[in-house]
């Protein structure tokens, strides 16, 4: 009897042993496949903050921010400081929105990806707009973005530099001021008389009063092109003259970091004479081509043209307009803010909120933004 039961605790043992070593082995095996220095695996998700500021010292407006994913929402109201905390899905097309901006901004749209925690800066767009400086200080006039990119009348395109609906802006900002301007002498150029001299700098000169600040400073002859300044020409080829801003943007950027603007004027139009008033007048309407401005319709402008059917050639402005400053006011400042920001959300997420036909996209004209004549 003794003998038979060793035998059984014999096999019972070895049954034991062997499920034990069975189970390291399961253990080693795991344990080799998954080794302590192993990243895990994504987060689904991604914390998003969101901050949000105004142009021209105007209050934050009781805003919120929302973001909607495929299967997923989450909102938050801006706090004092102007920002909001999110969690978004991680990999997965997000509507991301500010609404709730009532009269005083536009809201802002666009679909985004996120892959891991981020930040957006978002700058509001105002609907009115105090003018600041010049003959116009004190004049409050609405800021019509939806009127500004429209095409309703041909060769009407006032604000579209500054929304090309591939978000990014190509204005000056506050530091790039006062822009130099110069007589561009490369590629045989006729010289300035001194009459021309004396006429083009009196109406530059008038321009910035009217406008209120230094915008544009002489700066005598340039021998050749260059970045931030603004090269005026006289071609006797040229039957029209032609303002046009011109930049480069590097990539992830919302403003063009450099630019460079250009001024032709015809001969027949660049000295005084029997049509003094009329040159003046097309002398400053060229150098708001090279902040970056288009032809107007929709308001009064200096830049309305007489080719176009909005208005009757009695009522062309000679100045700038009170509608003209007040955009001029924004563009610098928004480009300032761009400056500081350079990702930052603006104009165009703010026509997606307004026009946009669905997220990410805007009804605009279909020209070139890459220079305005």
């Amino acid at each position: 009897m003794s003998v038979s039961r060793n035998r059984v605790l014999v096999r019972r043992w070895d049954r034991t042993a062997r499920a034990t070593a069975a189970v390291l082995t399961f253990a080693v095996a795991c344990s080799s496949e998954s080794p302590s220095g192993m990243s895990p695996p994504p987060a689904s998700t991604a914390r998003l903050t969101v901050r949000v500021t105004t142009l021209g010292q105007q209050p934050l407006p009781a805003a919120y921010v929302r973001a909607v994913g495929t299967s997923t929402i989450d909102s938050a109201a801006l706090g004092a400081d102007g920002s909001a905390r999110l969690t978004v899905p991680n990999r997965d097309t997000v509507d991301l929105m500010v609404g709730g901006t009532g009269a005083s901004h536009y809201g802002a749209r666009w679909l985004e990806r996120f892959s891991r925690d981020t930040t957006i800066d978002i700058v509001l767009i105002p609907r009115l707009w105090t003018v600041q400086r010049g003959i116009h200080a004190g004049a409050s006039r609405p800021i019509d973005l939806v009127r500004g990119v429209s095409s309703e009348v041909n060769d009407t395109h006032y604000l579209n530099r500054f929304a090309p609906g591939q978000r990014v802006v190509s204005a000056w900002p506050l530091s790039a001021l006062p822009i130099a301007v110069g007589l561009d002498t490369t590629g045989g150029t006729p010289p300035w008389t001194t009459r021309d001299s004396v006429f083009f700098w009196t109406a530059v000169a008038e321009l910035n009063r009217e406008i209120g600040r230094e915008v544009f400073r002489p700066v005598g002859a340039l021998s050749s092109p260059r970045i931030d300044l603004v090269g005026v020409s006289i071609d006797p080829a040229n039957p029209i003259p032609r303002g046009v801003l011109s930049s480069q943007c590097d990539a992830g950027q919302h403003l063009c970091n450099r630019r460079f603007g250009q001024v032709w004027m015809s001969r027949s139009f660049s000295f005084p004479g029997v049509f003094a008033d009329q040159t003046r007048r097309t002398v400053k309407h060229e150098l708001l081509h090279t902040l970056g401005f288009g032809h107007g319709c929709y308001w009064p402008s200096l830049m309305m043209l007489t080719s176009l059917s909005c208005l009757s050639v009695s009522e062309l402005p000679a100045t700038v307009t009170a509608d003209d400053v007040a955009y001029i006011e924004l563009i610098f400042e928004l480009a300032s803010a761009l400056e500081m920001r350079p990702a930052a959300w603006s104009i165009d997420e703010a026509l997606a909120a307004t026009i946009g036909r669905g997220a990410g996209t805007i009804a605009r004209p279909p020209f070139s933004h890459h220079a305005i004549p």
